[in-house]
């Protein structure tokens, strides 16, 4: 792995990248939801909505390297719990480059 390079903003394109990052992680998902990221995880995760919240306020970032690898995603939801405010939800991070 290389170094961070960028935040980037997630989309539909991602979704190969990211469920492969998710499978990668999958301790997180075992420790989190008991079971390995499901088939489909990334997309469900890109898709989610957060209750009260129009769907605009949630936005996903992928963490890529310098070499433009996905090496981590967070969700960030503005104005949550109050305005003013940003909430960080999901941040999964690639294990080899955690510290």
């Amino acid at each position: 792995m290389g170094q961070l390079g960028r935040l980037v903003e997630l989309g539909e394109g991602d979704l190969t990248a990211l469920q492969a990052l998710f499978e990668r992680c999958s301790a997180f998902f075992q420790l989190v939801h008991g079971a390995p990221p499901a088939r489909g995880a990334a997309a469900r995760w890109l898709a989610e909505a957060v209750p009260g919240k129009a769907p605009a306020d949630r936005r996903a970032f992928a963490l890529r390297d310098d070499e433009d690898r996905l090496v981590g995603a967070v969700d960030v939801v503005r104005d949550h719990p109050c305005a003013g405010e940003f909430w960080i939800g999901t941040m999964i991070i690639e294990p080899s480059i955690r510290g």
